[in-house]
């Protein structure tokens, strides 16, 4: 519905006998204006005075038999019509005096008249009395009628209004005006539809009030769409009724009741929506989705519960839980489960029973909640068959993996005491022939086998350093000073610095505490053993330590080869070496240190010297066991401890 506009030119083809109807003047305005009552029974007596002396002239002049009460039942009916019950007594009374007086023989006297004349008075009496007494009744009422029908146009929220034969408005309610945008109701009285609203929608009521029209049958309950007065789309539920003529069978007319129900198709539009994304989300879902009633009998399920199952939608809806569950009994889901589901959320593994008697592994995720005024409970089941397989594949590989920890462990065991025994009678051996040989072709090859049983032990006591720092146990830390540690390591190099004439420059400076396992000691003894190995004769190494305040660095500077770009990775992996000619070494050195760092959730790296060699650095957290999942600390060096290092 929207503002009046002017009259459209198919109005001429729909209806091509349109009278513009006229309203029907005092049809709903019946109320007179309040007068005084002087002036009314004024009124009263004025025209029976009147009545009765126009009479008298009428028939003076023309002449003619007189009429007794010819003019008073007119003033009479006047006089109640305008003054109410009381003038229109007192009319009858003063027409009946004056009847009697001036036109009941003997003529201007109140002689008794004759019987006949006397019935007429007495008649004329009654029904003037009667007439005054019963006609303010009726219009009393028909006044209360049309001021309750007033009301009701006024102030009713639905859109009332009758048309007559030509579909014009005859009458309507405010609502009607105002959403039309017109001032008043009686502002639309004679204007068609083509008149109020825009043309398709005028289209709509025209040919939806044709087969009222023409076959006198109601219109119920039609939801029609309409335009407010800023264009604004809304829709109300319609109901026309024929308003029919006096011979019951021609209709005259349409009498319609249309009630707003925007907000009502607005909640349906988004309950349709959000049913709409209900649905997709339910087919989209990758679980099995489905809706059990108390009892446990399916009230709905999306398409991958019933694939799950293997049934066809039809049928699943006719499924109890019962017939597919496989973990309980039907007395123990309908009198212990369900009811405790529908109370608390709950996630619990089980087995449902597929239509094919297949058993698949699943975990259900059930809640209960409130629908439709009944407690249902909502379950989504996710099939983990496979996640079951995988899981008991984990355990039987843990086992295995135990077992060869185990078997590890025993070869460990053997390998330090059964074979390092043999190997220093080796040793011992070597060492008393090398001192009695002067042959110096038998010294060489005596050295050889020297070099060979010290490579097997050092190789021995590697792997079961390795064994034990790859056992998966968390290490014991102890509160020490690393520094302190760090030079009491220092003497035990002194032999091999002389015999390459290699100085080890101490600038670890003033010592601070952490926590860190004994091991690190190999930490610092692998990367000072592997400087002088890989330097040459008469080279500088450079140790240091820096305090970060939360954790700790060491570096170990050498002037040696270098470790190329694509090794420096490599080389902390087991028997990984860079095959330096004259170089002993069984490759688990940099791998056992690399595994004790990882303990201290620490980082190790090299890097190139500037001035030849390579640069170990080794990160440390002063307290390790507050780092746990935390990330490991930096080895990357403060600028300063750069500087130092390379002075």
């Amino acid at each position: 519905m929207t503002a009046p506009r002017r009259q459209h030119p198919c109005e001429v083809r729909l209806h091509h006998d349109m009278g513009r109807t006229r309203p029907i003047a005092g049809t709903f305005d019946m109320q007179r204006g309040r007068r005084s009552p002087a002036w009314n029974y004024g009124t009263a007596i004025l025209l029976a005075v009147l009545a009765m002396a126009v009479q008298e002239f009428m028939y003076s002049r023309i002449g003619g038999a007189r009429s007794t009460f010819l003019l008073a039942y007119p003033a009479v009916f006047f006089t109640v019509w305008l003054g109410g019950r009381g003038p229109g007594l007192l009319s009858t009374l003063l027409s009946g005096l004056g009847a009697w007086y001036v036109f009941l023989p003997p003529a201007y006297s109140f002689a008794v008249p004759v019987p006949g004349d006397l019935l007429k008075l007495g008649i004329f009496l009654v029904m003037g009395g009667v007439f005054s007494i019963l006609v303010p009744a009726s219009q009393r009422k028909l006044q209360e009628l049309n001021q309750d029908f007033l009301a009701l146009l006024e102030h009713t929220s639905d859109f009332v209004y009758f048309k007559d034969k030509d579909s014009r408005i005859r009458f309507c309610s405010r609502t009607l005006a105002d959403v039309t945008g017109h001032r008043h109701w009686r502002e639309m009285v004679g204007k068609h539809d083509l008149e109020i609203f825009p043309e398709e929608i005028a289209r709509i009521y025209y040919e939806e009030e044709l087969p009222v029209f023409r076959d006198g049958k109601p219109l119920l309950n039609r939801v029609d769409p309409y335009l407010d007065e800023n264009g604004n789309r809304g829709w109300v539920s319609t109901s026309k009724w024929p308003v029919l003529g006096k011979n019951n069978r021609t209709v005259v007319g349409i009498f319609g009741i249309s009630r707003d129900i925007t907000e009502q198709k607005r909640a349906e539009e988004e309950l349709q929506q959000q049913s709409l994304e209900n649905e997709m989300l339910l087919r989209s879902a990758s679980d099995g989705i489905h809706i059990l009633d108390s009892e446990g009998n399916i009230i709905r399920a999306n398409d991958v519960f019933c694939q799950m199952l293997g049934y066809t939608r039809e049928e699943v809806l006719k499924l109890n839980v019962a017939q597919w569950d496989a973990r309980w009994s039907a007395s123990e889901l309908k009198n212990e489960v369900i009811p405790s589901m529908l109370e608390s959320r709950q996630v619990f593994e089980t087995r449902h029973r597929r239509r094919d008697g297949r058993m698949i592994e699943v975990e259900v995720s059930a809640v209960g909640m409130d629908l439709g005024g009944r407690r249902v409970l909502f379950a989504a089941s996710r099939e983990i068959t496979e996640r079951k397989r995988a899981e008991a594949n984990l355990q039987r590989l843990a086992a295995e993996l135990t077992e060869a920890n185990r078997l590890k462990d025993i070869f460990t065991d053997v390998l330090r005491h059964d074979i390092l025994t043999p190997i220093s009678a080796i040793t011992m051996a070597t060492d008393l022939l090398l001192r009695l040989e002067s042959d110096a072709k038998k010294t060489s090859l005596l050295q050889k086998v020297q070099r060979s049983a010290l490579n097997l032990v050092e190789m021995a006591e590697n792997s079961a350093k390795l064994a034990l720092v790859t056992a998966g146990r968390v290490p014991e830390f102890v509160a020490a000073d690393p520094v302190q540690v760090l030079r009491s390591l220092l003497p035990d190099f002194e032999h091999a610095l002389e015999e390459k004439n290699i100085t080890i420059t101490d600038h670890c400076g003033s010592g601070f505490s952490a926590s860190f396992n004994p091991m690190m000691k190999d930490v610092f003894a692998n990367l000072i053993s592997n400087a002088i190995k890989y330097s040459p004769g008469g080279t500088v190494i450079d140790v240091s330590t820096e305090d970060r305040g939360e954790s700790w660095i060491l570096s170990v500077k050498d002037q040696g080869a270098g470790v190329p770009e694509e090794h420096r990775q490599k080389i902390f992996n087991r028997f990984e070496r860079l095959g330096r000619e004259g170089v002993k070494g069984s490759g688990l050195g940099l791998a056992i240190t690399k595994q004790i760092v990882d303990l201290h959730h620490g980082e190790i790296r090299v890097e190139a010297n500037p001035s030849g060699g390579s640069v170990f650095f080794v990160g440390i957290p002063k307290d390790p066991k507050a780092f746990g999942a935390r990330p490991a600390a930096s080895a990357r060096p403060a600028a300063s401890a750069a500087s130092a290092a390379s002075d």
